[in-house]
């Protein structure tokens, strides 16, 4: 399976981003 992460926040590294890249390792550990 592949997954599209897409931040549509327009702060480059706010907490988006950081939420969305805990949500990635997590999938990435995962396997999916």
């Amino acid at each position: 399976m592949k997954v599209l992460v897409i931040n549509g926040s327009p702060h480059p590294k706010g907490c988006t981003d950081r939420a969305l890249l805990e949500v990635e390792e997590t999938l990435h550990k995962e396997g999916i």
